[in-house]
């Protein structure tokens, strides 16, 4: 029986995370929205792709430095930035 309680509170865990991860995926696509009117209104491309290599990179390492398996971080990263073009593009 104790396990059943250890096992809820590993996953109430698991749910405060996946909250904060939602919040900050809101954030970051607010920020998302901002950069797009800006690049509108001083006709900015949407694509950057040094941007997009250098942050990729750095979501990389820093993902590695977490102990994270790369290939999830690079597919993760890789699924947020082409969502941030798709919104970018609008």
């Amino acid at each position: 029986m104790w396990r059943d309680k250890e096992l809820e509170g590993w996953r109430r865990g698991i749910d405060r995370a996946d909250t904060c991860i939602l919040k900050f995926l809101g954030r970051r696509f607010w920020y998302v929205r901002k950069i797009k009117a800006l690049k509108k209104r001083n006709g900015k491309l949407v694509v950057v792709p040094e941007r997009e290599r250098a942050l990729m990179a750095d979501r990389l390492k820093k993902g590695i430095n977490r102990g994270l398996d790369p290939l999830v971080v690079l597919e993760i990263w890789g699924v947020i930035i082409r969502k941030s073009r798709e919104v970018q593009n609008e």
